[in-house]
């Protein structure tokens, strides 16, 4: 098989990529980005086993069918260059024949592949939903989310799903001095556990849109979450384990006697009145 990318089109992919792609890893194949033909689709994924990003090229010229595994160190610096200038990837045994064009001229080398049967199953699809407002409002939970390893539970942004009619799903996040909660979205979530989100370094990505498409699948195998968006289908392990209760420690308005509420104008001033 052979595939022809645009060198634009490659930096479209890599830095996504860059963000599943493994930096420490006892195995080699996780290093690598997996380059897939499929009928007249070309598809590029990374995993890390937790979690997995496939990347649908729109613009590639591909012959043949089947797959081939690129080292990712390979391909930033083949991404490197004027963005009409091209890259082809050719399948030659245990080795990939690479022919980068600069500047008008052909260079060929090789680089060393792995077999395609040694790439990890990422799993089945799973349906996604329209999902409002969702990315930008894990990005603002993300923050108050703990970065203790020994607290797992905590290292990610909870879906409360208990909710019901147009404001079914509330956010929230805590690192067990500090919460935050929002509760004005509605969620392809309805069950009743929830599902905890980790934090990743993809869905806090500015390159993700925040139009989003939501997903979550729950097997004895544990939960796991899908976002669609654009080109991008990235599938997540939910963390396992039981949030805590986070609704007791929010104050309960009956009784209280007195109350402030704030407008968005009047919250964006008090950014900049509390800090004088």
């Amino acid at each position: 098989m052979k595939i022809t990318l645009t060198k634009a089109a490659l930096r479209d992919a890599v830095p996504g990529l860059g963000k599943v792609v493994p930096t420490r890893t006892n195995l080699a194949v996780l290093n690598c980005v997996r380059f897939a033909i499929i009928g007249d689709s070309l598809t590029a994924t990374a995993t890390d086993l937790d979690q997995t990003l496939v990347y649908s090229f729109a613009d590639a010229s591909c012959e043949g069918q089947g797959a081939i595994i690129v080292p990712f160190t390979a391909l930033k610096e083949l991404a490197k260059g004027d963005a009409s200038d091209t890259v082809a990837l050719e399948e030659d045994g245990d080795r990939i024949i690479v022919t980068n064009v600069v500047g008008g001229h052909a260079v060929t080398s090789t680089v060393e592949g792995m077999d395609p049967s040694d790439w990890p199953e990422s799993g089945p699809d799973i349906p996604v939903s329209e999902a409002k407002g969702f990315i930008k409002a894990y990005r603002r939970m993300a923050p108050f989310a703990s970065a203790d390893e020994t607290r797992r539970t905590l290292q990610c942004v909870y879906v409360d799903g208990k909710g019901d009619g147009e404001h079914n799903a509330t956010l929230v996040a805590t690192d067990g001095r500090r919460l935050c909660c929002c509760n004005s979205l509605k969620l392809p979530v309805d069950d009743e556990h929830g599902v905890m989100v980790p934090v990743t370094k993809f869905l806090l990505w500015n390159g993700l849109a925040e139009d989003v498409m939501l997903g979550v699948s729950k097997s004895k195998d544990g939960g796991r979450v899908c976002v669609k968006s654009g080109p991008w289908t990235y599938r997540v392990k939910a963390i396992d384990g039981v949030y805590p209760n986070w609704r007791q420690v929010v104050p309960n308005a009956d009784g209280v006697e007195h109350r402030l509420t704030f407008t968005d104008a009047d919250a964006e001033a008090m950014r900049k009145i509390v800090p004088a």
